[in-house]
């Protein structure tokens, strides 16, 4: 006979010793659900630099006798 528990997180234990009950219930009461960590971004770097405000004004437009360059 196997003692078996499954999370819903996907954390499994398991047993074949029918005499280890107590530690299938510290198992139970003990376990910690492990969640998905989301992928840590390096924040120094910026995918849209349309957003990023950096403390300057973007450059305008330089005028020879009126017209664009």
């Amino acid at each position: 006979m196997s003692i078996r528990e499954v999370c819903s997180c996907g954390a499994e234990f398991e047993t074949d010793l029918p005499d280890q009950v107590e530690l299938v219930k510290n198992w139970r009461r003990t376990h910690k659900h492990q969640v998905d960590k989301p992928e840590r971004k390096d924040s120094s770097i910026l995918s849209n630099t349309d957003n990023a405000v950096i403390g300057f004004q973007p450059e305008l437009p330089v005028f020879n006798d009126g017209e664009e360059i």
